[in-house]
Parts: C-alpha cells; sequence; structure tokens
C-alpha cells in the first residue's frame, strides 16, 4: 500500500514538472516574440534594428508588457465573472461594464504613476517633466489594451451574429455564419487576433516604451557621454568630441556589439561599434 503511494506521489509530482516545465517554456517563448517585437518597433523610430536574435532583454522587455496588460485586465475579468454568476438586468450590466472600465482606467493611472515617476532621462534640451512622460505612457498604453482587447470584442460580435442566425433559421444546424466551412472562421480569427496583437505591440512600443526606465524592462534614453578608445573614427560624423570624452548624447540602446545613440543637437541617429566604446559616463 505505501508502494504503490509512494509511486503516485512520485508521478504527480513528476507530471506537475513537465506541467510547469511546458508552461514556463510557453511563456518564455511569448515574452520572447514580444520583446524582440517592441524593441525592434522601438529602434525602427530612428531607422535602426536589433540584428542579433539572441538578446536576454527580449524576455524582460516581452514580460513587463505581459504583466502589465494582465493587470490592466484583472478587473474587467472579474467584472465579467461576476456578471455570469447571476441573471442581472442591462442596467445592472451597464454599471458592471462601466465598473470594469473603471478599474482598468485606475491600473493604467497607477503603473504610470508608478514606472514613469523617477528622472531617469533627459529629451535633449529642454527635456520632458516625469508628468509629461506620464500622460504619453497613459495615452499611448490605454490605446495599446484598447487594441489587445479588439479580437475579444471581434469574438463577442461574431458569437452574437451566429446566435442570431441560428435562432433566425430555426436552430438548423448553421453554427457559423460561414456556413459549413469552420476553416474560413478560424483563419479569420486567427488573422484579426495577430494583427491586433500586433497593432497592440507597435502602439506599446512606440509611445509607452520609451517612458519606462530600463531598470523595469523600459527603454527610457539616457544622456550619457562616451569615452572613445579611438576618437579619430568617428571623424565626420556630427559627434562633437573634447579629446577622448564624446558630448553628451542620447543612448537609445546598446547591446555587447553596438552602441545605438542619437545626437542630441541634430536628432541623428547613429550605430557606433562597443569597440570603439572604452566607458559610458552617465549624466546626473
Amino acid at each position: 500500500m505505501k508502494e504503490t503511494l509512494s509511486t503516485i506521489s512520485i508521478e504527480t509530482v513528476i507530471n506537475d514538472l513537465r506541467n510547469f516545465a511546458t508552461i514556463t517554456g510557453i511563456l518564455g517563448g511569448v515574452c520572447y516574440f514580444i520583446g524582440y517585437l517592441t524593441m525592434n518597433f522601438y529602434l525602427s523610430r530612428f531607422g535602426a534594428h536589433y540584428a542579433s536574435l539572441v538578446q536576454a532583454r527580449y524576455f524582460t522587455t516581452g514580460f513587463l508588457f505581459i504583466i502589465i496588460s494582465a493587470l490592466t485586465a484583472t478587473g474587467p475579468i472579474a467584472i465579467w465573472g461576476l456578471m455570469q454568476t447571476g441573471n442581472y438586468g442591462n442596467f445592472k450590466k451597464f454599471l458592471f461594464l462601466v465598473s470594469g472600465v473603471m478599474m482598468s482606467a485606475i491600473t493604467i493611472w497607477g503603473l504610470g504613476y508608478f514606472l514613469v515617476s523617477f528622472p531617469f532621462v533627459k529629451f535633449g534640451r529642454p527635456f520632458y517633466p516625469a508628468e509629461t512622460r506620464r500622460v504619453i505612457f497613459l495615452l499611448s498604453f490605454t490605446g495599446s489594451q484598447i487594441l489587445l482587447w479588439c479580437p475579444v470584442f471581434f469574438m463577442l460580435i461574431l458569437r452574437n451574429m451566429e446566435k442570431h442566425l441560428k435562432i433566425r433559421e430555426g436552430e438548423t444546424n448553421t453554427t457559423s455564419i460561414f456556413g459549413s466551412v469552420p476553416t474560413i472562421r478560424t483563419a479569420l480569427s486567427s488573422f484579426v487576433i495577430v494583427l491586433f496583437l500586433l497593432l497592440s505591440i507597435y502602439s506599446y512600443a512606440i509611445q509607452a516604451y520609451p517612458q519606462i526606465p530600463t531598470t523595469f524592462g523600459g527603454g527610457a534614453p539616457k544622456e550619457v557621454r562616451l569615452l572613445l578608445s579611438d576618437p579619430s573614427a568617428i571623424n565626420g560624423l556630427s559627434i562633437a568630441v573634447n579629446g577622448q570624452l564624446s558630448e553628451p548624447v542620447l543612448l537609445l540602446d546598446q547591446t555587447d556589439r553596438t552602441f545605438f545613440i542619437m545626437d542630441i543637437q541634430n536628432s541623428e541617429t547613429l550605430e557606433l561599434s562597443s569597440s570603439l566604446v572604452s566607458a559610458v559616463v552617465h549624466e546626473k
């Protein structure tokens, strides 16, 4: 008897570990995909892109997007679950809907206040204050979340149309507005999901992501000076150099091979090899 219980316990643990590994792998893949798109969409604003497919920051960037999106969706999902527990009238359903929207708005405001509350970046001279960056984050992230939820609205509308069609045709075998070709519905639904997911990530990457400090997985630029190993190698570029130390530039991002910087004076974006940079001096 003891051996049987022990065998069952071991099998349960193995199954739990297998399920955990599967979920972790899927989550890691989703984080990588979202992070890769986010960082490349962001750099595309400046005419640059990441050539490397392997970057640890892809995971942290994607994980941040998933976490703040999940926090924003918690309120509406809880309200939706509550609505399914009883037969409420239209007015109460409307109040539930308003409550869900308000919970999301409060969550987004809280995220903006927390994530964009530090003087971490100067956007040229004069630079945007924290309040301005926070407003940019709130507006852009709200738009991103609306786009992210558009497929859900599409599915609900499609389901409602099919329900009315089914009633109108007297409970026939027709279960889809596409008739007996469910593949069309699957293809259309997949297309809508992918399209709005890409639009949501793009909206987030272009405006919200640059307002979040890199400490939290964002891409806020930093004003720095570069200590160059060979200043003559950048002759002809717009960067002014005093000895080996450059004038202040915006560090958009960096990898183990490349520094993506922007000249503050003329907003020109440059890619410098990391071999040319001996050190980075951060401006206070």
